[in-house]
């Protein structure tokens, strides 16, 4: 089981993002905040040259570029207890779940950074960003 939940939900009419922080000591809240807004992106985590080459992410695991993981924010990322945490992310009409296994630290927390694998399910590549206003 999980340390915490942690429910991300981008939507391209209307976006929400949804988590909940793990409080040390306590059972997770049953209800958790909510933001609107958000931002998708993707990134290489094994490094852009191949899918073949691996490389760990801030949680001390080996990702390749092709595994369902993402990165958070700092703040999201609560130096590391939000590692090994599944996330479902949905957009267009599909969900997936992924894991939290690394850090972006130009993201804010709204900003998701996945991996190609993560992102080329809900757009091609070329697209960028997947991007809702606050």
């Amino acid at each position: 089981m999980s340390r915490s939940a942690l429910t991300v939900i981008v939507l391209l009419v209307l976006s929400v993002v949804t988590w909940s922080f793990p409080t040390p000591g306590k059972a997770p809240r049953a209800s958790t905040p909510s933001v609107t807004g958000g931002i998708l992106t993707y990134y290489y985590p094994a490094g852009q040259e191949s899918n073949v080459k691996d490389a760990f992410g801030a949680c001390g695991t080996k990702n390749l570029n092709t595994d369902n993981v993402v990165a958070v924010s700092s703040e999201m990322f609560d130096s590391g207890a939000m590692c090994h945490a599944s996330i479902t992310i949905s957009h267009g009409g599909k969900s997936l779940s992924v894991t939290v296994m690394d850090l972006c630290e130009d993201c804010d927390r709204k900003h998701i950074d996945a991996s190609p694998e993560v992102f080329g399910y809900f757009a091609d590549l070329s697209v960028g960003v997947i991007e809702q206003g606050a």
